[in-house]
């Protein structure tokens, strides 16, 4: 299983929502322990539950108010976080969020950047794989009629779209056909 990756989260989660999400929100999801798959299920009841885990904050973890660790989430209400508030704006972006998660899927939101290259669509990653599926195919096929019927009945099973990519495939077959 891939580890889990927060600044890739907040990086794919910005592009989803076109905008940052404030840090102290940041904080206080991971604080609350929403910064999983469970985000995809936030509800506005579920943010009041939230700001009440803040508010009992200082007191769980033994600080004073103003302590700049209780800062990093309460943020303005640092020296009040009794107060503390997800403000109405900050609550309908963590609404927004937890529908981003739902619709992308928890896993499209922890991908690597690695991978994220290689999505569909990628020229040069299909261009590489094409090649490398006729370089393997060629070396295993003995080039028979049997093989070359079967190829071409496979051929007229595809769809039109399929049969695009296959186009490419069998000019650059052909080549290396004719390199044996």
């Amino acid at each position: 299983m891939e580890e889990f990756e927060e600044e890739t989260f907040w990086q794919k989660a910005k592009v989803q929502l076109k905008c940052d999400v404030p840090l102290h929100l940041q904080k206080v999801l991971v604080r609350t322990g929403y910064l999983n798959s469970a985000l995809k299920d936030l509800t506005d009841a579920q943010i009041d539950k939230i700001e009440m885990d803040i508010r009992r904050l200082p007191e769980l973890v033994n600080l004073p108010p103003g302590h700049p660790n209780v800062k990093s989430i309460c943020g303005k209400f640092v020296e009040h976080s009794k107060d503390f508030a997800i403000m109405s704006g900050e609550r309908a972006l963590l609404l927004n969020l937890a529908k981003a998660v739902q619709d992308k899927g928890w896993p499209y939101f922890t991908k690597s950047r690695a991978r994220a290259g290689s999505q569909r669509g990628d020229d040069r990653d299909e261009t590489a794989l094409r090649t490398k599926l006729i370089d393997h195919f060629t070396q295993r096929s003995d080039m028979s009629e049997d093989f070359l019927l079967k190829s071409a009945a496979h051929f007229n099973q595809l769809r039109p779209q399929q049969q695009a990519c296959s186009d490419h495939m069998s000019i650059v077959w052909s080549t290396k056909c004719m390199q044996h």
